[in-house]
């Protein structure tokens, strides 16, 4: 549950409350830029933990390294690589770490194996 409202609160951050924020000349201390960064790094590691309960801990850090790879892959493709990402996406693989360790979410692997 805490990955799909994760999930959707990056879609909102992306297409709702960004546009808002640049629209409004909002100062939100750049949140709106790095916040999609850590709810899908916070949201995908979980609904991937959640599938593969046996290892969740090794499926959130494939989760994050991959996001990590796409954040510092922008400095060579001319698109915006922003520091800030990747301490969001980092933070944000803690969180799902966290979570995984306080809810010992492998209890679920027989649910939907």
């Amino acid at each position: 549950m805490i990955s799909i409202i994760s999930t959707i609160l990056g879609f909102i951050v992306v297409f709702a409350y960004r546009p808002w924020v640049i629209e409004n000349s909002i100062n939100d201390s750049n949140l709106h830029e790095f916040l999609p960064s850590f709810f899908y790094t916070l949201g995908f590691s979980l609904f991937g933990a959640w599938l593969m309960a046996k290892n969740p801990i090794g499926i959130i850090v494939s989760i994050s390294c991959g996001s990590l790879v796409y954040e510092v892959e922008q400095i060579w493709s001319h698109r915006i690589f922003d520091y800030m990402d990747v301490i969001a996406i980092i933070i944000g693989f803690i969180v799902a770490v966290a979570i995984v360790k306080l809810t010992n979410i492998t209890q679920f692997s027989t649910s939907h194996n």
